[in-house]
């Protein structure tokens, strides 16, 4: 979610210096942003003590069925954590990674400081 909220605030910023990656960054901040389960946890768990609807504490099984949903519905999580950093990152592409696509957005920055 802060890749979403970094990509927000500085959307003029990102455009004037790394035009190269609007697309891939707009995509990633798309798929993070459509993860209902991943923003709901996000907001109902790490974010805050209480759930906003319920404004209780999540439960361990409600926060389990969150997990299990944000990943794709299975309880194997390795493509949800590759998609984030792949375990070879170094050889991986980093179009294919969130970690890949912030990593080319702070090179790019940098260079143009």
């Amino acid at each position: 979610m802060k890749y979403v909220e970094l990509n927000r605030k500085y959307s003029k910023e990102f455009n004037e210096t790394s035009k190269e990656l609007n697309k891939l960054r707009t995509q990633f901040s798309g798929k993070i942003s459509s993860n209902k389960s991943l923003v709901s946890l996000r907001n109902d768990y790490v974010a805050h003590v209480n759930s906003n609807t319920t404004k209780k504490c999540l439960t361990p099984n409600e926060v389990q069925d969150h997990i299990i949903s944000m990943i794709g519905g299975n309880t194997n999580a390795a493509m949800f954590l590759d998609w984030i950093c792949p375990e070879n990152f170094d050889s991986s592409n980093p179009n294919d990674s969130l970690v890949g696509v912030i990593t080319q957005l702070r090179d790019m920055v940098q260079a143009k400081l």
